[in-house]
């Protein structure tokens, strides 16, 4: 049977799953992403409404999880340090898997500097292994866990099929700046190899601040309350809707 290959992000804003085994030929660059949401799939005996979608199951529980847990108000907090430890994270890895076609699946993905060290060969563990998403089988038979600033380093020197495009790279100290949704990375490569100590690290700020900072000023001047996902719409857009008008935020943003 043929495997496929898997890199899969799962940040504190989305969920990026970039693969050549997706299940939708739709996808462009084939990369898909969702939000990073999730909600408890309670049981309802009314509703007026049907999902078509199929929760998430982990253990003992039930989520809904990216684009099917959007019109809940209930979201679960996920903006915590060592998330990655819990249940919900297997939830969104879970989620992630459902985009590609089921089999033997070999998977790439990080962790912030200031954690890799210490945790990788326990996520590597967590995620290896059979996993069943709705009603799929995947068997996920390695998990290369890496610090996540390299992967912006192999998108700049490899092309769409992993061949190297610049050798005199690997022969320079580079220096990388990966701005997440919570957090911020810097790390600094020699010759193509990782310097941990004294020149790579995380800090606690990324671009939940400046959602956060937006929301307040549509808050304070609006009088209206947005959602992390509307808040993020709102930041693309440049735009909300305040009591069914278009109102533009354009000044809000720029600040």
């Amino acid at each position: 049977m043929e495997q496929t290959i898997v890199g899969i992000d799962i940040g504190h804003g989305s969920v990026k799953i970039v693969s050549d085994g997706l299940l939708s030929v739709e996808e462009v660059g084939c990369m898909v992403s969702f939000p990073t949401v999730i909600t408890p799939a309670r049981e309802t005996h009314f509703s007026i409404t049907k999902k078509s979608a199929t929760p998430i199951e982990v253990g003992q529980y039930k989520y809904w999880v990216g684009e099917d847990a959007r019109e809940s108000t209930n979201f679960l907090n996920t903006k915590y340090e060592r998330c990655f430890l819990d249940d919900i994270y297997l939830a969104f890895y879970k989620k992630a898997l459902s985009y590609v076609a089921p089999g033997p699946i070999h998977v790439v993905t990080g962790l912030p500097v200031s954690e890799h060290a210490k945790w990788h060969h326990e996520l590597k563990k967590r995620l290896t292994g059979e996993f069943k998403v709705n009603g799929n089988v995947y068997e996920v038979l390695s998990v290369r866990v890496m610090p996540q600033p390299f992967g912006s380093f192999f998108h700049y020197i490899l092309d769409s099929n992993g061949h190297l495009m610049n050798e005199d790279v690997l022969e320079e100290s580079v220096g990388i700046i990966d701005i997440g949704n919570r957090t911020t990375d810097f790390i600094l490569g020699e010759s193509g190899e990782w310097v941990a100590k004294g020149a790579s690290g995380t800090i606690n700020i990324g671009v939940s601040n400046l959602l956060e900072n937006i929301a307040n000023h549509v808050s304070e001047t609006y009088e209206v309350d947005l959602s992390t996902v509307k808040v993020q719409k709102a930041l693309r857009d440049r735009q909300i809707t305040v009591y069914g008008k278009t109102t533009d935020i354009g000044k809000i943003v720029d600040k």
